[in-house]
């Protein structure tokens, strides 16, 4: 509570600070003759000062309020992507034709090209909360298919990529309703 009655402090001050410089703004429009007739108008001096005056609150304060409060929606999933491709071998053509699939489809996708273990691509893409993992090992480029898998449920499915981008748009549609600020 202390935080609201201290920007409400500084808020009063603001509107005072500017009522005063508004003030001033008038008076030298007024002395100028504040018209396109008199050459003195055009001068830009102080009033373009005072013209980019304002008042605003940054993204990052409202959402630490509105965190604190309780009232931001827990489910809603602020992934970076909706798919994260994960080859397994070192040649990336089928991975990146799937990934161009997805990115059609209008799927958020993200290829990992990182040389690592399975088990560190599904641990990040776990950490960045991304709800569907596309895995390409050699078995699947032999048969031109992929391993979807649904992070969220852990279910696994062999299907090709355009399969693939149905299946995820369909996943993410069950969760299109989610509002990001709950209802009380």
């Amino acid at each position: 509570m202390e935080f609201f009655n201290s920007a409400i402090d500084v808020l009063q001050t603001l509107v005072i600070a500017l009522g005063g410089g508004l003030c001033v703004w008038g008076g030298i429009n007024l002395l100028e003759g504040y018209g396109q007739d008199n050459p003195a108008a055009k001068s830009q001096g102080v009033k373009q000062l005072v013209a980019g005056v304002g008042i605003s609150i940054g993204v990052t304060r409202l959402f630490y309020v509105l965190s604190e409060q309780g009232l931001l929606n827990p489910e809603l999933t602020a992934a970076p992507a909706d798919a994260i491709v994960l080859p397994m071998t070192e040649e990336l053509g089928f991975a990146s034709a799937a990934a161009t699939k997805l990115r059609e489809a209008g799927i958020r996708t993200q290829l990992y090209t990182e040389d690592k273990k399975f088990k560190q691509k599904l641990s990040y893409a776990s950490k960045l909360g991304i709800p569907y993992a596309v895995i390409i090992g050699e078995d699947e480029v032999k048969n031109g298919l992929v391993a979807l898998k649904d992070m969220r449920r852990g279910e696994q499915v062999s299907c090709t990529p355009d399969e693939a981008a149905e299946r995820i748009l369909s996943g993410l549609g069950e969760s299109a309703g989610i509002r990001l600020i709950k209802e009380k």
